[in-house]
């Protein structure tokens, strides 16, 4: 039986994370001190994947984890801090054979099987016996490569695990090719994450709403709006505040579902993507509007 996901600290986490079935995962996101000890790996810090960074999440079990063939909107590599994992990665390309039973309702090429990864039926999935697939060891210290929409599955061994995975938006063509080949062979191994900051796409939120609810479950309505103005001290004048006062306005009356004049942390995460992008203007809109899907792991 799965447990509710549950909010803990991670001292918490780490006392029970070995007896029980429990698993962590997180987003993190600069200038937060934990970022000072991640690091982005040198083919990431060119500045057209560092200006399309999305989303960076934690992963931490205690092994043995049950995988979920699915696909991710976005581009990612997954860097292995303790652990062992398998992967098995399969082309877009052969979107017909995998059998997404379980589809995003922003995008029907995305999404999740329920197919068992560990004990395939055969006679109820026989287009899995075609697939062409690839398979992936990873150790500690290493990272890995996804691309965006490829099908995968992550089995994490019998110890200790602990990655991170970083998530930019998938381009049509690299910008700023020329500058990046230039100085490829100059760059460090790897920087620290803390030095770099999600510039674009919606997962602004993560940051803006926890400072908005600081620990609280819920918030009422003008308190919302006072406080997540603050979040913004760029807009200094009545005529720049304006407008953003009215996206929060139509954010909050659309997610707040009961109409109960208060907004909480469930009916935030539960908005549909669209109004986030309202509200959260990305730089450089997405051709689709899509979020990763946290399944399993990535």
């Amino acid at each position: 039986m799965e447990r509710e996901p549950t909010m803990m600290n991670l001292s918490k986490f780490i006392d029970i994370y070995k007896t029980e079935s429990v698993y962590l995962v997180d987003t993190i996101t600069p200038p937060e001190p934990i970022t000072g000890d991640v690091f982005v790996p040198r083919p990431v810090l060119c500045k057209a994947f560092l200006d399309n960074l999305v989303s960076i999440v934690l992963w931490f079990s205690s092994g043995g984890t049950r995988p979920v063939l699915h696909n991710d909107a976005f581009e990612n590599i997954n860097c292995l801090y303790d652990g062992e994992k398998e992967f098995v990665l399969v082309d877009k390309k052969h979107k017909d054979l995998v059998p997404i039973d379980h589809p995003s309702p922003n995008s029907p090429h995305l999404g999740y099987s329920s197919v068992d990864t560990e004990q395939v039926d055969m006679y109820k999935y026989p287009s899995l016996t075609k697939v062409p697939w690839y398979k992936a060891n990873m150790e500690t210290g290493d990272c890995l490569f996804l691309p965006a929409r490829w099908y995968h599955h992550v089995h994490s061994l019998n110890s200790r695990n602990l990655a991170i995975n970083l998530w930019w938006k998938a381009m049509p063509e690299l910008e700023h090719r020329d500058e990046c080949e230039k100085k490829v062979s100059g760059l460090p191994q790897y920087e620290s994450l803390i030095q770099h900051r999600l510039k674009n796409g919606v997962k602004l939120e993560e940051l803006v709403f926890a400072a908005t609810f600081n620990g609280s479950s819920e918030i009422e309505e003008t308190k919302f709006y006072r406080i997540t103005m603050l979040q913004f001290p760029d807009l200094k004048s009545t005529k720049d505040r304006i407008p953003l006062y009215r996206k929060l306005k139509n954010f909050f009356i659309t997610a707040d579902s009961n109409t109960d004049k208060k907004l909480t942390r469930n009916e935030v995460e539960t908005a549909p993507i669209e109004v986030l992008d309202g509200f959260f203007l990305s730089q450089k809109p997405m051709p689709e509007k899509d979020e990763p899907l946290i399944q399993d792991e990535l």
